[in-house]
């Protein structure tokens, strides 16, 4: 909806809205009767074109029709309620009422949706922790909308896995092996059953299935992380637990050995620091804690763990005398051979290996300590989640663009040309697609917009871009992946030659896979499906359950 262009984007609603509230008396010319709507509340049409017989979501069902309620009592039912931009759209165009203008100074907005939707967009943590023209920015691409705004706010909680009211739990791909933990936090492996990297012993029968991990079983986990063969997952009271193949430390549990962890083990020697964030690389695993700091350990050539040396290391070490001392970390990405750092400010960090400016510095220099991508901040990018894979990265900003650097083989990096980019450069090819997560896979990337769309460009080898079909082995720039049309995508997992979405329907969250099956990667029953370039369900996985 259109707002007038000479106004404040963030009036004081709650100071106008107490004068009302505080004055009973008040001329009936600010306290104007609602026209009468269609119908009542309980019977105007979710979002799904259903009715609710419950009521809208977060509004109790009642008899009473809208135009015996004050404005400032609708108002505050639709703006104190948990009712999402995507609804407060469809209250909008469904009566009259929702859609009606304040009529009161200093509002800028149309309609009480729109008003709504600010105050509630003021109160999500996500949008307040963010720079005031950071905000506006993001307000701008959403076409001068809160209700879009509000939206995409709940779209990146749930492609993030952070804000328990969208979340639809998470799901991580490794090479050949996948790891997920649904919305209550119980954790389900599947896939290759080798290297110990499914966590249920010594013994994996049914690898090839969705099953739950025995020793987790009364663990809530958060957060999970497949690396190629080991896993790493933090619980809500901030422990930290590896399993899968153990080699130069990665499982960190003190020994360099290689050798095989068959079920989750607590990592230790973070000196009582709690695990927020994690993520597993190839021989690698990084953390950062919810005080901000950052750990890692495992294998350290080419400076991949940040600690100013290459030295492989066992048990997790703080991350100091760097860049980011000054920095509260808030994600983290574990590459092949690089790192990838976010911080609350906005900026983005890497270390690891150079090769092909991977690290986004402008140059091929490894770098043994974490570093500033000084092209995103110079850009004004203020980056919110990142992806490193074996060639390549990309970031998301918080105002929803896309960038890419690094390896361009195949067009993975978005810009057509298959040349390699040394530093960050934006994905032009995405328009005004408002982007909630990246990730970057071998030679391939894949972007979730704020509308469920899933958008996919590289090497579609084994159908793992998913597009439905093999006419073509790449594809270099962004197309929205048509198998995937009609489904509301969420969040995506990269394996080495497979992918897995997780879709929403109203309170329903669901796991789809597609391409290569060589070893049970995508989780169906059948052991006799090499390939799938159509997505397939997963049984007995329900991410809200």
């Amino acid at each position: 909806m259109e707002n007038d262009e000479n106004c404040d984007p963030r009036p004081n609603l709650h100071r106008t809205l107490s004068k009302t509230r505080s004055n009973p008396d008040a001329p009936q010319a600010k306290q104007r009767r609602l026209k009468r709507a269609p119908d009542s509340v309980s019977s105007v049409p979710t979002s799904s074109g259903m009715r609710n017989d419950e009521g809208v979501r977060g509004i109790p069902s009642t008899t009473t029709a809208l135009p015996d309620l004050p404005y400032y009592v609708l108002f505050h039912m639709l703006s104190t309620s948990e009712i999402g931009g995507r609804d407060l759209a469809c209250l909008e165009s469904a009566g009259y009422a929702f859609r009606r203008a304040a009529d009161q100074t200093p509002y800028r907005y149309r309609s009480i949706a729109e008003m709504a939707a600010y105050e509630q967009c003021q109160r999500r943590p996500w949008l307040k922790q963010l720079p005031e023209k950071v905000q506006l920015a993001l307000f701008h691409r959403c076409n001068r909308s809160w209700k879009r705004v509000l939206a995409y706010i709940g779209a990146v909680g749930s492609s993030t896995n952070t804000d328990d009211r969208f979340s639809g739990g998470q799901v991580s791909s490794g090479q050949y092996h996948n790891v997920a933990v649904t919305a209550k936090g119980a954790v389900y492996t599947f896939g290759g059953t080798e290297e110990g990297c499914l966590g249920r012993g010594s013994v994996n029968g049914g690898g090839n299935m969705p099953r739950p991990v025995p020793a987790l079983r009364r663990i809530r986990v958060l957060q999970v992380s497949a690396g190629q063969s080991h896993t790493v997952l933090a619980t809500s009271s901030g422990e930290l637990y590896t399993f899968g193949l153990n080699q130069f430390g990665c499982c960190g549990h003190g020994s360099l050995e290689k050798h095989l962890v068959h079920e989750p083990r607590l990592v230790t020697g973070m000196g009582g620091a709690k695990a927020a964030r994690v993520s597993a690389g190839m021989a690698h695993t990084v953390v950062a804690t919810d005080q901000g700091k950052l750990y890692t350990f495992g294998r350290g050539i080419f400076g991949r763990l940040g600690l100013g040396t290459e030295a492989d290391e066992a048990f997790p070490q703080l991350v100091q005398d760097s860049d980011l001392d000054d920095e509260f970390v808030t994600q983290v990405s574990a590459g092949v051979s690089h790192t990838l750092i976010v911080t609350r400010a906005g900026n983005l960090f890497s270390c690891g290996y150079g090769l092909k400016g991977r690290l986004g510095h402008g140059g091929e220099v490894n770098e043994l300590r974490p570093r500033l991508v000084a092209g995103l901040q110079e850009a004004g990018a203020h980056v919110m989640q990142a992806s490193a894979g074996p060639e390549h990265s990309g970031a998301v900003t918080a105002d929803g663009r896309v960038y890419t650097w690094g390896g361009g083989w195949c067009g993975c990096l978005g810009h057509v040309a298959e040349e390699n980019e040394l530093a960050p450069r934006e994905v032009e090819g995405l328009g005004d697609v408002l982007a909630v997560q990246i990730k970057v896979g071998k030679r391939k990337t894949f972007v979730v917009s704020d509308v469920g769309k899933l958008w996919a460009f590289g090497w579609s080898a084994l159908g793992s871009l998913g597009y439905g079909e093999t006419g073509f082995d790449k594809v270099p720039h962004p197309t929205v992946a048509a198998a995937l049309v009609g489904s509301n995508v969420v969040q995506v997992a990269a394996g080495l030659y497979h992918t897995l979405v997780v879709t929403r329907a109203g309170d329903s969250a669901r796991v789809l896979s597609f391409g290569d099956n060589e070893k049970g990667q995508l989780g169906v029953a059948s052991t006799q499906l090499p390939t799938s370039l159509a997505p397939w369900e997963l049984e007995g996985l329900e991410m809200r359950g």
